[in-house]
Formats: C-alpha cells, structure tokens, sequence
C-alpha cells in the first residue's frame, strides 16, 4: 500500500515516513524539494497528476505555513498553502471513494485560560491569519466524509540547516550556555513527532473519521517543559530567564493551546504520554540526533 506524504521532508513527514512500515505502507514523499515527488502541491494539475501516478491508499497531508510573521504578511499564499492543498485533497478523495485521507491541523486556537484542556467542540479564537487558514484548511478536509483531521502540536528534530524547530533551538542555547527567554504564559500539549505519527496511524487503522485531537495528557507552559528537558539533559539554566510570549512580537496569537485528548485515548483504548513521557521521549531522540 501506497502512503502519499504531502510534506514529506519536514518535522512530522518524516515522522510519518519513519512510522509507514510499521503499519503496511510504502511512503512517497511530496514537497518543494528534496521529496521523491517535488511540485508545488497547491496547483491542483500538479497534484492530481501526482495523486494518479502514486496510486495511493492513503495520502497525508502534513504541508503548511507555520511561520506567523510570513502568515500575516503573505494572506493569499498562506490560504494556498494552508486552506487550499487540503481542499484539494478532500475533493479528489471524496470523488475517488477508495483513499483515506489524514490531514493535520494546528491547536493555535485558544487563549486566555492558561493550561485548560480544550475537547474538539470548544469554541475556536482566530486571531492571526495562521489560525484562520487552518482551521478553515480543517474545515474543508471535512468536506470528505471520511478523512481524519488531526489537531496536534509536535516537537521534535527535523535536522535542517539555519531553520531550527523549537527542540533543537532550545538544546542548541543550552549547549553554548547562551541565554534565553522562556514563556511562562504559552501552554501546549505538545508530543513528539514520533509518537503523534505511530497514534495517526493507529486511528486510521482503527478507521476514525472526523476531528480528533492528539496531544500529551497535559498542558505544560513552555518554561516549564525546557526546565523538564533540561534536567532530563543535565544542561544548566542559569542563564535563562521567564518572560512573555506577547513580548516579542506584535502578531496577535492565542497562548492557551492545552489539548484535551480523552476522545481519542477512549477511540484507541489506552492512555497518551505526559509531559514527562515527552521529554523521555525528546532525550532519547536527542542521542540518536546529536550523532547525526
């Protein structure tokens, strides 16, 4: 079987990548550049000729523009990117009737409540034009009736060059002993990329459709998750500080992004991973990553 990887390149593609062999799938990656299959995803021509030529059972959809300063000084591109490609997708697989589609989302969508745990039906805050395209990126993918669309917040190690992901900026200062802000009004249920992709897996194979969230059980500020990763790692705070996330910058953006994930624990039968799961999780990729 077949698994088209839109995104295929970056941090939860190739998670998936990583994860498809475990559950039957060969992946065929799809992106810019550096992917088996490279085109721009958001010309329909290009995308549909690419779908016919996979053949694919299942296609993913981890492609987005998460980059919020870019988001809101870029709308129309944004809404290609991230509103767009799953509209696309959701068409073409309503139509054909034999492809599962997975489309990931984001949880920038709540704000004020610190580390609540928000379900599927909580009501969605768009302040940025990120937010917006998302969720209307979501609410297209719905228009398959049986596509699963994932609201997720990942971690983890993507290894690219002058474009760190947060894990690897924050191990990297601590390295160098340099000093950094962490926020202590920023919440996530963040998991790593990993795990989010083997549970993405495990709940197309158990055939689930509709909007599920996937996360740790809990919702941690960051400073409290790098405190966590950084006596796991044995690295030294002194030199870090506790500041805002609204400090520094200007884009509006929401600051209370906890998860709740009962649904989907209660779908697949079993307990996510804490925070402390996580950052277990984060040091052993660290070993491996480190090495590379």
């Amino acid at each position: 079987m077949n698994a088209l990887i839109l995104g295929g390149t970056g941090l939860l593609g190739k998670a998936f990548v990583h994860r498809s062999a475990d559950f039957g799938y060969k992946p065929i990656t799809l992106a810019r550049k550096g992917a088996d299959i490279n085109i721009d995803a958001s010309v329909k021509e290009n995308l549909y000729s690419a779908i016919e030529s996979v053949k694919p059972t299942l296609i993913i959809n981890t492609i987005a523009q998460t980059n919020l300063q870019s988001c809101q000084e870029s709308p129309r591109s944004t809404y290609l990117i991230n509103s767009y490609i799953p509209l696309l997708i959701a068409l073409y697989c309503a139509d054909k009737k034999n492809i599962k589609f997975c489309h990931i989302s984001t949880d920038h969508y709540f704000n004020g409540d610190k580390n609540k745990l928000h379900d599927e039906k909580a009501e969605v805050i768009l302040k940025n034009e990120y937010a917006k395209t998302k969720y209307a990126g979501e609410c297209f993918a719905l228009s398959d009736p049986n596509a699963l669309i994932l609201r997720t917040n990942i971690i983890g190690f993507r290894n690219w060059k002058n474009r760190p992901t947060f894990v690897e900026w924050v191990l990297e200062n601590l390295i160098k002993e340099n000093s950094i802000t962490m926020f202590n009004d920023f919440f996530t249920s963040s998991l790593d990329a990993r795990t989010c992709a083997r549970i993405a897996f495990e709940l197309l194979d158990h055939k689930a459709m509709g909007l599920f969230n996937v996360g740790s059980t809990e919702s941690s500020s960051k400073e409290s998750f790098i405190r966590m990763l950084a006596n796991k790692l044995k690295f030294d705070l002194s030199n870090a500080s506790v500041g805002s996330v609204h400090s520094n910058t200007d884009i509006p953006r929401c600051d209370s992004l906890g998860l709740d994930v009962s649904k989907a624990e209660k779908f697949l039968g079993y307990e996510f991973p804490a925070t402390h799961d996580v950052v277990d999780a984060i040091a052993k990729e660290y070993e491996l990553y480190k090495n590379d």
